[in-house]
């Protein structure tokens, strides 16, 4: 199975395909880009996007976090969690807003709730802009949790949390985190071209995550610009934090040739991370609580990724029901002639019983002529001497009727006579 991450918040299109392997497990397969304002539908075409899940993503700004710690104890469920918090809360506006959770064990014993909220017509916009670019949409991820999943292999910190930058020209993407879960999210809309102002920004974000969350031991920062390294020197002055600078991320992926099992290492380059990170949550059944893609297009998108499967469906019962009726005619066909082949035969056996029956009557008359004649034969003699008579004395249209074996040894002859006296005779 092949799944997309596309990021479309810049002027280019950055896109990570991820492939499954055999054993369950996700790996990075390719990535590559395009000119927004170029060619794009003849290259999302070309490369199939349309069949693909594609992942994409919600900017941060317009989705609202809140992260809540639960305490050891506390019964709540995270659903009641997250509506006891929607009922306090103050701003009316959330209770229209779309809403999604996820829950994470950050460390051991404890559990965090972020709860997302996000306005539909953003959502809906967001939405319609990715089909309006006939792309598969499959889910649509805020864009910090697309950057903490695309960051999380960098976190060496298993005790603390740590921060995690993904900065643009124009959007910084700050999550604070451990290799298990978030704690913290937000977006802010300027980035490295906006230096002094986004450092800014950062130092009041932060100030808020303290009061309420654990000390960050460090943070990565993740930036294309070239001056990446000097920026996160500034930050690590600024934000009175070690900041170290991940130029380039390391994933790996098994070999497709022949000879060894072993992964071997691939390097995304920072202009990536949000489209690597939108496939890696996607693949992740917990991020995929956050995605805000609205059910109606879900289903829609799921139809129609399961439109060639119905289709092929479709093609195969047909070409069974064609065989069907192919064999059924033929079967027919057979058993037509087989019939024709069973009347023909009883026809004959109904010819054969009826000239058996008229060969039975005339054995029968020949038997009873025999049983009639056979008296007569004691005196063939006088038979013959008496038939010789009669033949000259009896004109021809005269006839006999019957010989009669008299019991005193006469003979008594019957017949019609007109012409002759049998008495004289």
């Amino acid at each position: 199975m092949t799944t997309v991450g596309l990021d479309f918040s810049t002027s280019t299109l950055h896109a990570v395909w991820m492939r499954q392997g055999r054993d369950g497990q996700w790996s990075f397969w390719r990535a590559a880009s395009c000119p927004v304002d170029g060619d794009l539908p003849h290259w999302v075409a070309r490369h199939r996007l349309r069949r693909l899940p594609c992942r994409v993503a919600l900017a941060g700004s317009h989705v609202v976090f809140r992260s809540i710690a639960l305490a050891p104890n506390d019964p709540r469920t995270l659903q009641q969690a997250a509506d006891m918090e929607l009922e306090i809360a103050t701003d009316p506006d959330f209770q229209g807003m779309c809403k999604r959770m996820i829950g994470y064990e950050c460390f051991p014993g404890t559990r965090q709730l972020i709860l997302a909220l996000a306005r539909p017509d953003a959502v809906q916009e967001a939405a319609e802009r990715s089909l309006d670019r006939h792309v598969g949409l499959d889910s649509l991820i805020p864009s910090p949790v697309a950057v903490y999943y695309g960051m999380r292999s960098l976190i060496t910190e298993t005790i603390h949390s740590t921060l995690l930058l993904f900065m643009t020209a124009d959007a910084t993407e700050l999550v604070v985190g451990t290799p298990t879960g978030i704690l913290f999210m937000r977006s802010l809309s300027t980035g490295f071209n906006a230096g002094e102002e986004t450092v800014g920004g950062l130092i009041t974000v932060l100030g808020i995550y303290r009061k309420t969350f654990p000390r960050i031991t460090e943070g990565i920062l993740v930036c294309p610009d070239a001056n990446a390294e000097k920026l996160a020197a500034d930050m690590t002055a600024r934000l009175r934090m070690p900041i170290r600078c991940a130029g380039l991320l390391r994933e790996y992926a098994r070999n497709d040739g022949v000879g060894s099992d072993a992964p071997s290492p691939l390097q995304v380059e920072p202009e990536y991370l949000l489209a690597y990170g939108l496939a890696v949550a996607g693949n992740d059944a917990t991020a995929r609580g956050l995605s805000f893609l609205p059910p109606a297009i879900q289903t829609d998108m799921r139809l129609r990724a399961r439109k060639p499967y119905w289709i092929m469906a479709a093609v195969l019962g047909l070409a069974a029901l064609g065989i069907f009726l192919a064999y059924s005619h033929a079967a027919v066909r057979d058993d037509r002639k087989k019939l024709h082949a069973e009347q023909a035969r009883l026809e004959q056996t109904r010819a054969l019983r009826d000239s058996l029956r008229t060969l039975q009557d005339d054995l029968t008359l020949i038997r009873d002529r025999d049983q009639a004649m056979r008296p007569l034969m004691r005196f063939p003699s006088a038979i013959r001497d008496i038939l010789r008579i009669l033949g000259t004395s009896l004109h021809p249209s005269d006839g006999l009727t019957s010989f009669t074996d008299a019991p005193n040894q006469a003979l008594i002859i019957e017949g019609i006579t007109p012409h002759a006296d049998m008495k004289s005779v």
